[in-house]
């Protein structure tokens, strides 16, 4: 008898692929240039960065999350900007 999927694991906007969407499927190499150009430019940003788990309150990453899109990009931002003020502060000592 098949196991029920488990409802947590299911990612309704990224399902599993099945055979149809493997045979319409490109090679990288088969991508128009501009897409491999903007593709390229992606993986290299993402290599630059490095995973980190950092514990946050709730509140900070419910607040976070609530502002959309692109949250975690604006969680660095507000890291960047702290830095730039401890940078600030030391020169300025």
């Amino acid at each position: 008898m098949p196991s029920t999927p488990d409802p947590e694991l299911i990612d309704e906007d990224n399902p599993e692929w099945i055979a149809e969407d493997m045979e319409q499927a490109k090679k990288f190499s088969e991508l128009p240039e501009e897409h491999q150009r903007v593709l390229k430019a992606i993986m290299e940003e993402n290599a630059a960065k490095k995973k980190v788990a950092v514990p946050l309150s709730r509140e900070v990453v419910e607040k976070m999350q609530s502002t959309g899109e692109g949250w975690e990009l604006r969680v660095e931002e507000a890291v960047r900007q702290w830095l730039a003020r401890q940078n600030r502060r030391r020169r300025a000592s």
